[in-house]
């Protein structure tokens, strides 16, 4: 079943939402494609068809969500990635948003990974009905996009010699774990690079590595993010 809410709506309230942020033409660019990229990459392969167009969070297997368009757009937007930038997603969910990341960074690389199996197979689904209703030019966006199940922060030895220009994690932190995330950063992030991630309830930080240096930055906005399992 269709969903009685049109595309046209989860974009104009994704669109109302990045502009209250935009405060320059570069913004304003970066916001317009997010949203080419939304269009693109239909929500109905990835969540109940009937509320793919609901800009709120949803529920998925295994007890875990996915955010509601509004944040999604707003880590892209914290994000900036830029065409040819690899990216390392932690946190795969339905793999919307992996998607999204793939078509904004294309031709760089996209990596996607989670410790939940069920949701890598899941995602990996989506994604391969998803790619039939593509266009080629469309298509193309997403062939160098990979999914993984592994626990990044445990398994290290896999990430060994990987560094990425953008690094972004869906799901929460809370204070005892800002070392580990400043330690992944320091140790993946390229230089010039930005890592995003929420907090389980606040703000979303932005960290920027320069020169082997980080600095940290706050979203205006707080939000709520299922925790982030690092151990």
């Amino acid at each position: 079943m269709e969903s009685p809410v049109p595309m046209e709506s989860m974009i104009q309230s994704v669109s109302d939402y990045l502009n209250l942020y935009s405060r320059s033409k570069a913004d304003s660019e970066a916001t317009e494609k997010i949203l080419s990229a939304m269009k693109a990459i239909d929500r109905k392969y990835f969540i109940d068809p009937e509320s793919a167009y609901i800009d709120d969070a949803m529920p998925i297997a295994q007890g875990q969500t996915i955010s509601q368009p509004s944040t999604v757009g707003m880590m892209l937007f914290l994000a900036d990635l830029k065409s040819g930038d690899d990216v390392l997603e932690i946190g795969l969910g339905s793999g919307w948003s992996a998607c999204l990341a793939a078509y904004l960074s294309y031709p760089g690389k996209v990596i996607s990974v989670d410790i939940i199996n069920e949701l890598v197979r899941m995602a990996q689904k989506n994604v391969t009905d998803l790619s039939k209703s593509l266009p080629e030019g469309d298509k193309k966006r997403l062939n160098y996009q990979s999914f993984r199940q592994i626990n990044v922060f445990k398994e290290k030895g896999w990430l060994k010699g990987m560094m990425f220009d953008r690094i972004i994690i869906t799901a929460g932190i809370d204070g005892r774990q800002h070392p580990i995330i400043d330690q992944f950063a320091l140790e993946y992030l390229a230089n010039g690079g930005i890592l995003v991630v929420p907090h389980i309830s606040g703000p979303m930080m932005i960290i920027r590595k320069t020169d082997g240096m980080l600095t940290k930055a706050y979203s205006e906005d707080s939000f709520a993010f299922v925790p982030l399992i690092t151990d």
